[in-house]
């Protein structure tokens, strides 16, 4: 592994790491699927099942439960498709709602740890988080 591969797993790990410690500093309930899915839906609009699957990475079958639970909750609604076959679904406004206080809890959750960062260290990860932005990392990765 080279040195920029070593940098960008360290720099996956260290998401994980945040994640594990958002979970468990707001002890979170909702499956980490449904924060999946409510962003995917966010960052593409509208998906079909099988689409979702692929990004939330769960079989089909499990995707099919996932949104019939979502939908029960009204996080999610099913809206037309060009095949009637299909089943597509979108964000509702419910969805985003939970997805905003998850992001609100995350950030109140994960500050202590961060609050006595030096101005450079917080201006580094305000770098990081624009790099990640605009990356073009939905789809294939470029040649």
């Amino acid at each position: 592994m080279s040195s920029y591969s070593d940098l960008l797993c360290s720099l996956v790990l260290a998401g994980q790491r945040l994640t594990r410690v958002a979970v468990r500093e707001t002890a979170e309930k909702v499956s980490p699927n449904v924060y999946l899915t409510l962003a995917t839906l966010t960052d593409h609009g509208s998906l079909r099942t099988g689409e979702l699957a692929v990004h939330v990475r769960l079989t089909q079958p499990a995707m099919t439960r996932l949104l019939a639970t979502m939908a029960d909750d009204g996080w999610v609604r099913r809206v037309a498709d060009s095949d009637a076959r299909a089943a597509r679904f979108a964000i509702t406004d419910e969805g985003t709602a939970l997805q905003a206080d998850w992001h609100r809890r995350i950030g109140e959750a994960l500050e202590p740890y961060f609050r006595d960062l030096p101005d450079d260290d917080v201006a580094a990860i305000a770098r990081t988080v624009t790099l990640l932005d605009a990356a073009p990392l939905d789809g294939p990765p470029p040649r």
